[in-house]
Formats: structure tokens, sequence, C-alpha cells
């Protein structure tokens, strides 16, 4: 009984480096060489038959497109597949449990340092006294005279985004003035 993988109808998009981890386990088998041509890059892998797989460049990643693809060698079948199982996952969303696990480890870390900084800002501000008022508009009008130099320095500069920060800046700096007053 003779081994046949067919392979029809596919278009899946997957990143540079999920190709080469494919082409790592194609090379222990198989030689293999990139042709480029009108917008396309095609890999050629070279086993019984020459396996042509033309990859279209598309911003970060890359995109195969293939009407039918048969194969009767068993090694080429198994890798090809697990390259397009492994991107239609990552085009689906569907992490492997490892990554999962890795992602989650890292999201409870940071809720934990938010906690932790949560509790040490409420500790802090209990044991600061409060400010007065006085000293809140020394404050503010400090930090206004160094935006009225960074304006004047950004306008001689005619860096609008900065000059546009500034005034936005210096608007709710008045405002809190207005406030604490």
């Amino acid at each position: 009984m003779s081994f046949v993988g067919r392979f029809t109808n596919i278009q899946v998009d997957m990143n540079k480096n999920l190709v080469q981890s494919f082409l790592e386990k194609i090379e222990q088998a198989y030689p293999y060489e990139w042709v480029r041509n009108e917008g396309y890059q095609t890999l050629i892998i070279h086993g019984d038959k020459h396996y042509q797989l033309p990859f279209k460049e598309e911003k970060d990643a890359l995109r195969l497109t293939i009407e039918e693809l048969v194969t009767s060698e068993r090694t080429f079948s198994i890798a090809f597949n697990e390259l397009l199982f492994e991107a239609r996952k990552k085009m689906m969303g569907i992490e492997n449990v490892y990554d999962r696990k890795k992602r989650r480890i890292e999201k409870r870390k940071q809720d934990i340092e938010m906690i932790q900084n949560r509790r040490k800002e409420e500790s802090q501000k209990k044991l600061t006294p409060p400010m007065p008022n006085e000293t809140k508009e020394k404050i503010i009008k400090l930090e206004i005279n160094y935006l009225l130099m960074e304006l004047h320095e950004a306008m001689s500069a005619q860096d609008k985004e900065k000059e546009l920060f500034c005034k936005n800046k210096l608007q709710e700096l008045v405002e809190q003035s207005k406030r604490i007053s």
C-alpha cells in the first residue's frame, strides 16, 4: 500500500518564523532553494518531485496559495501538514498550551504588580499630610513657567506637535489653579 498526501485549495497567512521552523524540519530530509519572481518568493523543495510553494509577501506575513499539491513522500507531507496546522491556529487565534500558560503567568504578574503599586500609593497617602493650597499654587506656577519655556522653544523650533502639547498642558494647569483658588 502506497502513501499519498493531497492538499487542495490552500490560502493561509503565516509569519516568517513559522516558515523558518518548517525549513529546519525540511532541510533534514530534502534540499531546497528560494526563487524570487514577480512579487512572489517560491520555495522549491527537491524530493522525488520538485514541490513549489509560492509565497507572497504581505506586510509582516507570507501568504501561501496552492490549488493542489500531491505527494507520495510521507516526511514532506507530515512537515507540510504541521506547517498548515500551525499557520491556521495562528490565523484563528488559537494559542498552544505553553504560550497560553506563559501569557496567563505574565498577566498574573502584572495584576500582582498593579495591586502592590496601589497598596504602596495608598500607604504613601496615609503617611503624607495633605498639601496646603499655597504650596499647590506654587507648584502649579513653577510648572506653568517651565511649560512656557518649553512652549517658547517649540515655537522657535517650529515643532507643532510639542507646541500643541504645551498649550494643552498649560490650559490644564490654569484650570487646576482656578480650582485651588
